[in-house]
Formats: C-alpha cells, sequence, structure tokens
C-alpha cells in the first residue's frame, strides 16, 4: 500500500507542529514498510525527510505529480486537502485535525471561515481523524465536524531517542516553560505564580523556553519584581532536551490545548506537571495524579499551589516501556494501520 501524506514540512524558514506531524508519521508509516511520499506546496523543501521522499507542488503541478504518485490513501491536514481532487477515484481519503479555530485566539471571521471550510472537506472524506477526544468533542459539538477515530500524537524520533538516553540530573525548583510568549498561553499567570511563590519564600528558578510578541512585557514584568526568572528565546532540539531533563516540573497554561505535545515531552523526562483542568492533555495525565497538578489556569494563586505541591512530593512519574512505546510515530502510525485493516481498506497491507 501507498499512502501520501499532504501538508507542510519543516524548512530552514518554517517550523510547525503540522509540518513535524507530517515528517514523523511520514516515517511511522515507512518504518512499518510502507510506501510512502510526502507532498507539500511549500517552497525551498527538502527532497527528503527521515528517508521519505518528498514532492514539491505548486497550482500547475499539482494534478500531474499527485497523478505520478498514485496513492491508495491520502491523508492531509489544514488547507491541503484540496488537493484531493487529483487523486485516482477509489484513493482512501483521511483528513487529519489538530485542533479548532477558536475566535479568542484567531478571531471571529477566521475561526468561521476556517470552520465551514473544514466542514466542507470532511463530507468529502472517507475518514476523519483527530489528535484527541477533546479535539473530537469541539468540532462535533460547536463546529459541526464529525470524528471517526483519535489518535495521539508521538514526539519526534529525534527527542524520544534524546530524553530517553540523557544523564543530566534534576535541579531542585527548576520550573520550565516552553512554547509561544502570547497571553492565550497563560504566560502572565505563571509569571504571577512566580510572585506568589516568591511571596512565600519557596525557592524556584523558572526557565522559559519560546519567543513571542508578549515577550518585551513579561521582561518588564519580572525585572519590576525581582524575579528569577530566565528567558532562553529559541532553543535547539539539543538544549530543549537539557533543559526538560533538569527541570524539576513543567507548567503549560492553556486550557484549551488540542493535544499538547509539550506534555509528553515532559512526562519522558520524568517531569512533575501542572496544567489547566481542561485540553487534551488530560486525557494521558489522569492516570498520574500523583505527579500532576490540575489547577485553574486563570488563577496564579492556584497555579502556585499546584507548583508548590509538587515541589514537595519526592514522587516522579512511572511509566512503563509499553507506555513510553505508545509516544513513538511508528506506533502512531501502526495503530492508524490497524484500523484501516479492519475496516478492509488496506488488504492486509
Amino acid at each position: 500500500m501507498k499512502i501520501a501524506i499532504l501538508g507542510p514540512v519543516t524548512t530552514k524558514t518554517y517550523f510547525g507542529g503540522v509540518a513535524v506531524f507530517d515528517e514523523e508519521l511520514a516515517a511511522g508509516f515507512k518504518h512499518n514498510e510502507w510506501e510512502v511520499v510526502l507532498i507539500t506546496n511549500q517552497k525551498n523543501a527538502d527532497s527528503e525527510k527521515n528517508g521519505v521522499p518528498v514532492r514539491m507542488i505548486n497550482a500547475i503541478s499539482a494534478r500531474k505529480i499527485i497523478k505520478e504518485e498514485s496513492p491508495d490513501i491520502i491523508l492531509a491536514s489544514l488547507q491541503y486537502a484540496k488537493y484531493w481532487r487529483f487523486c485516482k477515484e477509489n484513493a482512501i481519503r483521511i483528513y487529519f485535525l489538530h485542533g479548532f479555530f477558536n475566535r479568542s485566539y484567531y478571531g471571529k471571521l477566521k475561526s468561521e471561515a476556517a470552520s465551514l471550510y473544514q466542514r466542507l472537506i470532511a463530507k468529502q472524506s472517507h475518514y476523519v481523524f483527530a489528535n484527541s477526544y477533546f479535539t473530537k468533542m469541539v468540532n462535533d459539538q460547536f463546529f459541526g465536524i464529525q470524528t471517526n477515530e483519535v489518535f495521539h500524537l508521538g514526539v519526534t524520533s529525534e527527542y524520544y531517542s534524546a530524553i530517553l538516553n540523557t544523564e543530566v540530573p534534576k535541579e531542585k525548583g527548576a520550573i520550565l516553560y516552553t512554547g509561544r510568549l502570547v497571553s492565550a498561553k497563560g504566560i502572565g499567570n505563571l509569571l504571577g505564580a512566580m510572585k506568589v511563590l516568591k511571596d512565600g519564600g519557596m525557592p524556584y528558578k523558572a526557565y522559559i523556553a519560546g519567543d513571542g510578541p508578549d515577550k518585551e512585557k513579561l521582561e518588564k514584568y519580572v525585572a519590576k519584581n525581582n524575579l528569577d526568572v530566565h528567558f532562553l528565546g529559541r532553543v535547539s532540539q539539543k538544549d530543549l532536551v537539557t533543559y526538560y531533563s533538569k527541570a524539576e516540573i513543567f507548567v503549560s497554561l492553556n486550557p484549551s490545548e488540542p493535544f499538547g505535545i509539550v506534555f509528553p515531552e515532559a512526562l519522558l523526562a520524568r517531569c512533575k506537571i501542572v496544567c489547566p483542568c481542561t485540553g487534551g492533555q488530560v486525557e494521558y495525565l489522569m492516570d498520574y495524579k500523583d505527579t500532576v497538578a490540575f489547577v485553574d489556569e486563570a488563577s496564579p494563586d492556584a497555579v502556585a499551589n499546584g507548583i508548590e505541591r509538587l515541589g514537595k512530593s519526592p514522587v516522579a512519574a512511572e511509566l512503563s516501556d509499553k507506555y513510553i512505546q505508545t509516544f513513538r510515530y511508528d506506533t502512531v502510525a501502526k495503530e492508524m494501520i490497524d484500523y484501516l485493516n479492519v475496516r478492509g481498506k488496506t488488504n492486509g497491507s
């Protein structure tokens, strides 16, 4: 069987979560001995990713290239489903939902237009997959987009290998945040919690990895309140592994996180975790209540209390080898293959 994955890929000038998903899932299918091709309309993409060929298309070449590849199954993300019309008639079309277009983040017009587009695409799909039951519920209940199955995501193969083989010791009181520095991510409330901890006399050191439009405002708040917070900017994958490894507690506070890949990254690094009571991460963190604090993300006091409780606990998450394997993309690909096999869509391949 041959599968084409349509979507963005990482380039020298572009890096995004969906692009990483496309590349890692493609490698996962290749590991399961499927024929795979990545198809993207991004310019300056490499000719291959993780041993998987990459075909670059545009409005003129799309029909020719997709017909040349002639995939049996075609999985698309974002706006890339528009190229389905060039596939052979009996190709299985799968649309993958990575989240939802909430108004508070995308604005009213973009949210409504994008959701309408996704509803139309879903009707043209044989299957719609989502990255969490939270994503599934929101798209179904609020946007009228029904999902056939949920597949939790994996971490990158590079991160997976590095984090399981690192020997960096944990740093007592070290707190880590990774992500964009925007209000929707709750970073302001995290810094508010740092002030609560300082005022309460609890020792800590916070590392903030990432960049964004709120950085200057956040730096001023830290300076004004003399907080022990270090802004790292964008960090390399190697350095990110180091910071995850030495962090005692990981904090991320977006209440509408569709899946939250940072949480599996933190879990594999044996970090204790502070997160909201809502979001896709709840589905796979509920089994670790001793090392996870579910908090009211809008309250700096509640966030600080969660950090303080975990800081007093000597317990770290114990993960079975079988559970660790679920965060590999070859496992994610195998789950998709099994799902399609049951429905007779892969001829047992």
